[in-house]
């Protein structure tokens, strides 16, 4: 059985995560909850990116669909 010192090294996966335009949804607790999963798991490393669209050609397809 493995411990948590004999395992090797291994840098976790870096996971954007870019939060468009969601209505009514409490922004701040999915910000919460996303980030959290950093602490219940170390294979992805969830992180909240800026969505300064500025310039960016991407920035469409953020935008809700009507």
């Amino acid at each position: 059985m493995e411990t948590q010192d004999s395992k090797p090294n291994i840098a976790p996966t870096r996971v954007g995560v870019v939060l468009a335009d969601l209505g009514k949804l409490n922004v701040i607790a999915l910000k919460y909850l996303i980030t959290h999963l950093n602490t219940l798991q170390h294979c992805f490393e969830f992180e909240i990116l800026d969505a300064n669209t500025e310039g960016d050609p991407l920035a469409p397809l953020m935008k809700p669909l009507t």
